[in-house]
């Protein structure tokens, strides 16, 4: 998007943007990043001659640590659920590595949901699917919140998840949760709420809408 200062990208994703500030000038965002499996992205700004405007990058709440580099100089480290703004004269291959906290982060369920757990990566909720499993949706073990995020691994059938990680429960069966988006594509049942332990519960906030905590680590 436009500002007043100048531009605003909301949107992380693999591709090339072009827009034109206010005055005219066109200005291109390339992005080269495998998000939201991973959180480095690479942005690349584009100018046919130089132009001084404050470009913001949106940083998500749930990202607790984020870091900004321009051309391989570190930023000033920015604030979860804001916009870091780096305002300055861009030149044509000026380069912007942001690296996103994708570090597991929980959040406890309650109600109908009471002793079970809803488990993220970055942005992403990730769900147990009985087409990644050989067990019944309502014999899935226990996952202590310590063993995430688990490793990621490589899924050799059709209809490719975006992500898909396994992580060991208590009783040492591996567990491989999948996307929210790809779940149940292939008709098999799927649970987002999982029978995890030790996650915190948080309340909530408007910094912190999802009202998810992280577990804390030695």
């Amino acid at each position: 998007m436009r500002d007043e200062a100048g531009l605003v990208l909301n949107w992380y994703g693999a591709g090339e943007t072009t827009i034109t500030l206010r005055s005219g000038q066109a200005i291109s965002l390339t992005q080269t990043t495998d998000y939201p499996r991973s959180g480095h992205i690479t942005i690349d700004v584009g100018v046919d001659r130089e132009a001084t405007f404050a470009l913001k990058l949106r940083i998500p709440y749930w990202s607790a640590h984020t870091t900004i580099k321009v051309n391989g100089r570190e930023q000033p480290a920015p604030t979860a659920g804001s916009y870091a703004t780096i305002d300055r004269t861009w030149k044509h291959g000026d380069v912007i590595e942001l690296s996103l906290d994708m570090s597991p982060h929980f959040w406890v369920g309650e109600k109908e949901s009471a002793g079970k757990v809803s488990a993220y990566h970055g942005p992403l909720l990730l769900t147990w699917d009985r087409r990644f499993n050989d067990i019944d949706p309502d014999r899935v073990p226990t996952v202590d919140a310590s063993a995430f995020p688990g490793a990621t691994t490589a899924w050799q059938g059709t209809l490719k998840p975006i992500l898909l990680v396994e992580v060991p429960a208590k009783d040492g069966t591996v567990v491989r949760l999948c996307d929210f988006a790809s779940a149940g594509q292939a008709g098999s049942p799927y649970r987002s709420w999982l029978p995890i332990e030790n996650a915190t519960v948080v309340e909530f906030s408007r910094t912190n809408p999802l009202r998810s905590g992280r577990v804390a680590r030695e």
